[in-house]
């Protein structure tokens, strides 16, 4: 049992010699074992930042004092108990921003985020040197994953 992480577990396999064949040969690394599965199936969550402006006057004296909120939903109209029955995470993070040479009022980070992406990415490693650092396709938004759609789809809910 070899464990390393999520990113060096498979540069480590892969310089190891087990791995996808083409990747072993275009590194130059003779072959252990050829499993075609390493370094795929990487997981991540796609989100959506957006801006909220209040127009609420901030003291920036007490800006340290505001505390994140955090929501775990099924959809942004429905509130759920735990983050393990929830498909979409909210998180707002308070801010003092003045615009503008404007007085500073209460802007919020807002961050809509997918707890369990449909999409697949990739753990690539760039060359044999183990201080070289790997190549990440996340593909986010390709092929048939539904992600793209369902982080319009809380947006507007």
């Amino acid at each position: 049992f070899v464990a390393a992480g999520a990113l060096q577990t498979p540069l480590l396999l892969v310089r190891s010699g087990i791995g996808p064949a083409h990747d072993l040969q275009r590194l130059g690394i003779p072959p252990v074992s050829e499993l075609n599965e390493v370094g795929f199936g990487l997981h991540d969550h796609p989100y959506l930042p957006l801006m909220l402006e209040t127009g609420l006057p901030c003291n920036q004296d007490k800006a340290e004092s505001l505390q994140n909120i955090f929501a775990f939903v099924e959809t942004l109209s429905q509130a759920k108990a735990s983050s393990n029955d929830a498909a979409v995470e909210l998180q707002l993070t308070p801010r003092c921003k003045a615009i503008g040479g404007n007085a500073p009022t209460l802007t919020y980070k807002v961050y809509i985020i997918l707890l369990h992406s449909k999409s697949l990415g990739r753990v690539v490693a760039k060359s044999a040197n183990a201080a070289d650092l790997p190549v990440l396709r996340l593909d986010m938004f390709s092929g048939s994953a539904p992600d793209p759609y369902q982080l319009i789809r809380d947006a507007r809910d």
